[in-house]
């Protein structure tokens, strides 16, 4: 990577400024605090973010918005990257950002551009944007404050920044996260081994369980057997036990019947007794009506019928009342003439009656008197013997009216005496069914105590079989209860068996994985890392050497490197500590430990091969002959582009451009 522009505004002391970089030494010069430094976390802002600083340490303070832009080359490439810096609500904060590859712009989130730059870069370290580029730090720029810093560490500390530097700090990472898995393993392990350690016991706990789970399933299925055979015969009872009810159900039905039967029976015979009493009472009153008919029957009939007498003899009192008129009229007729005859004058008509004439017409009706009466006696006679065969037409009449009723009498009589022959015969027959029926019923009554016992031992028998059945079902049940319950303890003890079986094939992969981890991974890393460290140890101490010498020429001085990469200061012989040192040895000692450890990061990162080397302050507390020798530690460096930043004027003697610092009223102006 190397340097090619830098851009300013609002950044600490500077308002505006830009700088060009070329290859060759170039010095940043001017005095404490005049804002050279300024320009080297302005650079690595612009590369890497804030980093570990805060956005308040960059902005001017009198400033509301800042900007940093730098062009770079890497790999052949020219970038451009671009951060920005805003106040907003009492607090600074990042604001846009972009990155130009040749002549397309990108804009970035500030997060993004870390990333972005690492890859182009080719770091292979940490995008969070809060954590600082030990790359960078280590190969290019070392901040000031943190030149001596290296030399303070303890052996630990120490290693672990050469291996952020050399970016084999992800061995020692991967072998510490391998350990720390190992130890999360082993306690999984013992985990697993404390979960599975009755897995053996729970095994042969379930051949148990199993075993009594099947004399349990079989048990049931006999109790099922035997009580599908007591439900048969159960049914079989029950049936048999219905039909003796119903048998006894008739049974009751006759014991109810009979009585009645017996009821029916002595009715009918009674009614057929009486019905018998009555054909011979209807015969016994029937005979003296017979033989008045046959009496009546005997009577001859008149000579006329009665109509026929009652006209006869209407007529013949009709001719005697007109013969008796007839000759009570003439009767009194001659009565009249023997009164005029005797009183010889009509008193009428005074016509005189005492002549021939009157008696002769006397004598005439005398006659005719006496033979109107004759005829009236005629008459007479003839009505009584009218009056005979009239009442005789009548006697006959009133004898056939009688012969009629007896007829019909006894007509009704032999109709009732059929009628009653009839029902006795029916009450005969009903009788005797009855009696039959009666006689059955008694028969099959008879039965009754047989089906009665028949009965009472099938309900014993039923009892039986249904406390049987009782048993064997509650022996089927409690036989499945034990199943279904040892199935469910089968089927836990199988669930747990098989999570324990699980844990222990997980045990099995864990302590595989834990000791791959222990016995492969973690050793193989540790000779990767001692393999790497090994050879950059063996180059970095021959440097640490040399630019030692090169600046300190005391020939009883020398130093050396630890495996751990600890600066051993060597006189006469003897190892001292370095805090004995001179100050300017001391500077001397941190910038050659300093170039060491920047030639053998660059040579380990890709990018960096173009050897970019930014110093601060390198020759703090250096000679006059120190400050010389600095230019053939540089040559010794061989860097293509180097930036300087120092107060030591005697510096300009080998740089090939300088950079005048200086700050007035509080802002720092930039001249060539």
């Amino acid at each position: 990577m190397l340097l090619r522009e830098l851009e300013l505004e609002n950044v600490r002391s500077y308002k505006h400024a830009s700088v060009r970089f070329e290859d060759g030494v170039t010095l940043f010069e001017g005095d404490i605090g005049s804002g050279k430094s300024t320009l080297l976390y302005a650079i690595e802002f612009a590369l890497f973010g804030l980093g570990d600083l805060k956005a308040g340490f960059l902005l001017r303070n009198d400033a509301e918005s800042g900007l940093v832009r730098l062009k770079f080359d890497s790999n052949g490439k020219t970038f451009a990257v671009k951060r920005s810096l805003a106040r907003k609500r009492g607090s600074v904060q990042q604001g846009s950002a972009f990155i130009e590859e040749g002549e397309r712009r990108s804009e970035y989130s500030p997060e993004e551009v870390k990333a972005r730059v690492l890859q182009i870069l080719g770091f292979n370290e940490n995008p969070s944007p809060r954590s600082t580029s030990w790359i960078y730090r280590y190969a290019v720029f070392t901040p000031q404050e943190e030149m001596k810093r290296v030399l303070e560490l303890d052996d630990e500390e120490r290693m672990q920044t050469i291996r952020k530097a050399l970016g084999v700090e992800e061995y020692k990472t991967a072998r510490e996260n391998a350990g720390t898995i190992s130890r999360e393993l082993l306690a999984r392990e013992r985990v697993f081994e404390e979960a599975t350690r009755d897995l053996n016991e729970l095994e042969d706990k379930l051949a148990g369980i199993s075993k009594e789970k099947s004399a349990a399933a079989e048990q049931a299925r006999v109790g099922e057997r035997k009580a599908r055979e007591l439900e048969e015969s159960a049914e079989k009872a029950k049936r048999e036990r219905e039909a003796l009810r119903a048998q006894l159900l008739e049974f009751e039905a006759l014991s109810r019947e009979i009585p009645l039967l017996e009821r029916q029976a002595v009715e009918k015979t009674r009614l057929l007794q009486q019905m018998r009493v009555e054909i011979q009472k209807t015969r016994f009153e029937a005979i003296p009506y017979e033989t008045e008919l046959q009496e009546r029957l005997k009577v001859k009939p008149p000579s006329a019928g009665e109509a026929q007498a009652r006209a006869a003899l209407l007529q013949a009192r009709e001719f005697a009342f007109k013969a008796n008129s007839e000759a009570s009229a003439l009767s009194s007729e001659a009565l009249n003439a023997e009164d005029l005859i005797k009183r010889g004058k009509c008193p009428t008509c005074g016509q005189n009656t005492s002549g021939h004439e009157f008696s002769h017409k006397a004598e005439d009706l005398k006659k005719s008197v006496s033979e109107k009466q004759r005829t009236a006696a005629q008459a007479s006679e003839l009505e009584k013997k009218a009056e005979v065969q009239f009442e005789e037409a009548r006697a006959y009449v009133l004898v056939q009216n009688r012969v009629k009723e007896l007829t019909e009498w006894l007509e009704k009589g032999r109709v009732r005496e059929k009628q009653a022959r009839e029902s006795e015969a029916r009450l005969g027959a009903e009788t005797s069914a009855t009696e039959t029926e009666l006689l059955e019923k008694r028969v099959k009554l008879k039965q009754f105590e047989t089906a009665k016992e028949k009965l009472v031992a099938q309900d014993s028998e039923a009892k039986r079989l249904e406390q049987e059945l009782r048993a064997a079902l509650q022996a089927k049940t409690t036989a499945e209860t034990q199943a279904r319950s040892l199935e469910i303890q089968e089927a836990d003890l199988m669930h747990k068996i098989g999570e324990k079986k699980a844990k222990r094939q997980a045990l099995q992969d864990v302590r595989e994985k834990r000791e791959w981890l222990s016995n492969c991974f973690a050793p193989v890393l540790e000779k990767i890392e001692q393999s790497v460290l090994g050879k950059t140890h063996a180059e970095f101490n021959a440097l640490f050497q040399k630019h030692f010498q090169t600046l300190v020429e005391y020939g009883d001085l020398s130093v050396q490197a630890s495996e751990a990469f600890t600066p051993e200061v060597m006189q006469n012989g003897y190892e001292q500590d370095y805090k004995a040192l001179s100050g300017g040895e001391k500077n001397a000692l941190a910038l050659a430990y300093r170039l060491a450890l920047n030639a053998v990061v660059r040579e380990n990162t890709p990018s960096l091969k173009d050897n970019l080397l930014i110093l601060d302050e390198p020759t703090d507390g250096f000679s006059k002959e120190q400050l010389a020798r600095v230019r053939d530690v540089l040559d010794e460096v061989g860097a293509r582009q180097v930036l300087l930043v120092s107060h030591e004027r005697e510096l300009e003697a080998f740089a090939d451009r300088v950079y005048k610092i200086e700050k007035k009223a509080g802002e720092s102006h930039i001249s060539a």
